[in-house]
């Protein structure tokens, strides 16, 4: 292939516009992205002016060719505008649209006034240089925190562009002069002019591609982290509302909705195992008069005091420890036989007294005491959960009417029901 204007500007055009739908692509994708529609606006106007450059060889349109070179520097003032609306630079178009009327100017006054190829060569070197210079300063000063490795690369290679032409127009200078464009194959250098910008554009496209796909996959990273860091608050309110369903606020050990469901599990299945069933309720002794005598908030902190005794005394994980309602707690021990029972029941009578929080109105001792009543039965034995419940009950009754500050152990059934496990 003969490398002739014709030829070269051919395949320049053919390159800036392949280019041109790559950009194109990039945008319908990412068009949320500021600075890609001035990007594409560049890329479409040096295709569209290299494309011009050919109708220099049509004697009836020929005239149109003196547009190419000012599409070429609109398209490189688009890009510049596009570099620094991608990289969030603040500020107006001006400088660029100055820079774009002097370049014109220029080019259209060795065109129509002084019509010289020499001077339409330089105006095009020094429009290449200065851009592409502004391009490479533009990008190695902003923050690219997402992108910095593909930012560099285009910033080099608008830089080495940007060298490149300052030596071919310095070339250019030391060259005899064209006086027509026939003569442009003989100087190889003249060749190299055009060859330049293709690879040059091929580099900083695919940069600029590169660019916009790293801030897209930090973006998409950035979202990802959002929405696992949302999606863990969320299964941590979640957890906090399922524990918060079950949980007695003041004391922090399960509440009454949670001792319910738990008591029907676990009576069912040691229905069907056949295991002993065991529970102990207590009750703080002469509670109304302690908050009578000392307050309400004395009172809330004896209870909480109170929930960390039967915390730390009862530490099977599978025994269930809850706040039944007012001042009263009860705890489920599944598979645990009346001895065993009635030995942790006494371990909570006895931590409890060693708290020591006087209680002046009790006439159970000069300190806060509690009663407990404990119940050993076959689930199998009993009609429903409700039945160990009322056992329990009873046997508190009796801790009671026994002088308080005691265990009692629950000794017969309610009316129709089988005898508890003795």
């Amino acid at each position: 292939m003969k490398l002739d204007v014709p030829t070269l500007a051919f395949v320049t055009s053919l390159i800036f516009s392949t280019q041109t739908v790559a950009v194109f692509v990039q945008y319908r994708v990412n068009k949320t992205y500021s600075g890609l529609g001035w990007w594409l606006a560049g890329a479409i106007c040096q295709a569209v002016g290299f494309m011009l450059m050919l109708t220099l060889n049509f004697r009836s349109i020929w005239m149109l060719s003196i547009l190419g070179n000012p599409l070429v520097f609109c398209g490189q003032m688009f890009l510049f505008v596009g570099i620094r609306k991608f990289l969030g630079k603040k500020g107006n178009e001006w400088p660029a649209l100055v820079l774009l009327a002097i370049f014109t100017a220029s080019y259209l006054y060795f065109v129509v006034l002084d019509n010289s190829i020499f001077g339409r060569s330089l105006v095009v070197g020094g429009s290449a240089v200065v851009t592409s210079m502004l391009i490479a300063f533009t990008i190695f000063r902003a923050e690219k925190r997402h992108f910095s490795g593909s930012a560099n690369f285009t910033a080099f290679v608008f830089l080495a562009y940007g060298c490149i032409q300052t030596m071919m127009t310095a070339v250019t200078l030391a060259l005899p002069r064209l006086l027509f464009y026939q003569d442009f194959s003989e100087t190889p250098i003249r060749t190299i002019a055009f060859i330049i910008p293709i690879v040059g554009s091929m580099l900083w496209t695919f940069g600029f591609i590169i660019m916009v796909n790293q801030r897209l996959n930090a973006k998409n990273l950035e979202e990802k982290g959002k929405i696992q860091e949302l999606a863990h608050q969320l299964e941590i309110e979640r957890n906090a509302a399922q524990l918060n369903a079950v949980t007695d606020s003041l004391t922090g050990l399960s509440n009454r909705r949670y001792l319910d469901e738990s008591l029907k599990t676990e009576f069912y299945r040691l229905k069907r195992s056949g295991a002993p069933l065991s529970l102990i309720m207590m009750d703080v002794d002469h509670f109304k008069n302690f908050n009578d005598t000392y307050g309400h908030l004395a009172g809330d902190n004896c209870l909480r005091q109170l929930g960390a005794v039967l915390r730390i005394v009862v530490g099977r994980l599978h025994d269930i420890v809850a706040r039944y309602g007012g001042e009263e707690f009860v705890v489920i021990m599944p598979e645990t036989e009346k001895r065993g029972a009635e030995i942790l029941a006494e371990r909570i009578r006895k931590g409890v007294e060693e708290l020591a929080i006087p209680h002046s109105a009790s006439d159970a001792a000069n300190h806060v005491t509690v009663s407990l009543g404990v119940v050993t039965a076959r689930a199998a034995d009993l009609a429903e959960p409700e039945n160990l419940i009322a056992l329990a009950d009873e046997a508190l009754y009796l801790a009671k009417q026994g002088g308080r500050n005691r265990v009692e152990t629950a000794r017969a059934p309610p009316e129709g029901l089988t005898s508890p496990i003795s």
